[in-house]
């Protein structure tokens, strides 16, 4: 198809810069549907300037959903035969955006996500003719992860845990692990040397039903790896076992300051207003990692605690609307914080922020 599309480039335009190009694109685009030149005068853009016409067009479909011009840039786009090496390209836009692009390029082409798991490495482990680098497939894996829906990719892509690419196996293993929810697999791979894999299975793992679950995470809080044994204390967590905040509380006193770093990190993750009082302890910590991931918890403990208030009825809440005192790790650094007195509730100052 790409080159299809190349052999339509006729009667290239030389000396135009980026500018010039960005400026043609957007007449072209405000002229769509009313003038016929303009889907030529796009084709003829992504041909001859194809890094400017994917930049353009990318910010154009992100922020014009319901553009007229949207499916002839997408169709030019897709056509290209750089496309997946662009969108997968790390250092050419971020995750997010990238992301974002090829949600609302599978809006147009549905099989756009199966043609970008053929590029990667198939199950003897060599790449095809138009493979993606090692960079790029570990990309690549990050947004068919947010974008591909259930078990459709299993035959293209389930073989990667086993990838001998340490990072692509890791990123493969929390595609399939999320969409199994097989203990046996994951009790498998829990077997791995790999440590970002045996933390992005138990990631995986946070939303399983298995009955199996309780077993393996608990073998899991006793990893070397501290993420391995941090995302074990969530997936407890979150299957409502009992004991969780006993054992994070004990993980974070730990002599090993990565340990009470992810204790303080898990703390955040659960969300228990009953973890305030040891993170205002770990923010006191000898180590700078412990301090600062305990500020993010427990900044992140208060917002979960303000979404919930902001949810209730007026007539349910009862509050005390003391003004909030910000804390930055750069306070805590000096030695500057210090715990802000118990405030009694001014009820005439309270409102609710809906």
């Amino acid at each position: 198809m790409g080159q299809a599309a190349n052999a339509e480039c006729l009667g290239r335009e030389p000396g135009s810069g980026p500018q010039d190009v960005t400026a043609r694109m957007e007449q072209a685009i405000a002229g769509y549907g009313r003038d016929p030149r303009s889907a030529q005068l796009l084709q003829r853009l992504a041909c001859e300037h194809p890094d400017v016409f994917f930049g353009s067009a990318a910010r154009h479909l992100a922020s014009n959903t319901e553009s007229p011009a949207g499916r002839r840039l997408a169709i030019f786009m897709i056509r290209q035969d750089s496309f997946f090496e662009r969108l997968t390209n790390p250092s050419g836009q971020t995750l997010e955006g990238a992301t974002r692009l090829f949600r609302c390029l599978l809006g147009y082409d549905p099989t756009l996500d199966f043609r970008l798991a053929r590029m990667l490495p198939g199950r003897n482990g060599t790449l095809p003719a138009n493979g993606l680098s090692k960079e790029s497939a570990v990309r690549a894996m990050d947004i068919l992860e947010q974008t591909s829906k259930g078990q459709r990719l299993f035959s293209v892509l389930g073989h990667l845990p086993n990838s001998g690419e340490a990072q692509l196996a890791a990123k493969a293993a929390l595609f399939v692990g999320r969409r199994a929810d097989n203990p046996d697999w994951t009790a498998k791979q829990l077997l791995s040397e790999n440590n970002r894999l045996r933390a992005n299975v138990l990631e995986a793992f946070w939303d399983s039903a298995s009955r199996a679950s309780p077993r393996i995470l608990g073998d899991c809080l006793r990893d070397d790896n501290d993420r391995v044994a941090g995302n074990a204390l969530v997936a407890l967590h979150l299957g409502g076992h009992p004991g969780v905040e006993e054992e994070t509380i004990a993980m974070s006193r730990a002599a090993d300051s990565g340990r009470r770093a992810t204790a303080a990190w898990a703390m955040g993750k659960i969300g228990k207003p009953s973890f305030t009082e040891r993170l205002l302890e770990l923010m006191k910590d000898e180590k700078s990692n412990v301090r600062s991931t305990a500020i993010r918890s427990l900044a992140a403990i208060r917002r979960v605690e303000r979404q919930q208030l902001n949810s209730l009825p007026a007539n349910e809440i009862a509050v005390e609307a003391a003004t909030e005192t910000a804390v930055s790790p750069q306070a805590v650094e000096s030695g500057g914080y210090r715990v802000p007195a118990e405030r009694r509730p001014d009820n005439s100052i309270l409102k609710l922020n809906r």
